[in-house]
């Protein structure tokens, strides 16, 4: 996706996350609002695979 159109994206979706009914409706269903930029979000995505991915190795977690 062109890094213009992707960065147009993130901020239209970030300013929709952060109205304060959608912010209340995602909290209802237990989301956590944040409306990060895709940057923000690859770095989040990647430190959760690197710490959750240890953890399912310690454990023993295979994929079926």
């Amino acid at each position: 996706m062109p890094k213009d159109v992707l960065n147009k994206l993130s901020r239209e979706i970030a300013r929709i996350v952060n109205l304060p009914d959608m912010s209340e409706k995602l909290s209802v269903q237990g989301a956590i609002p944040v409306g990060n930029t895709s940057a923000e979000f690859t770095a989040f995505v990647k430190k959760e695979m690197d710490t959750w991915g240890k953890v399912a190795q310690q454990v023993g977690l295979k994929p079926d």
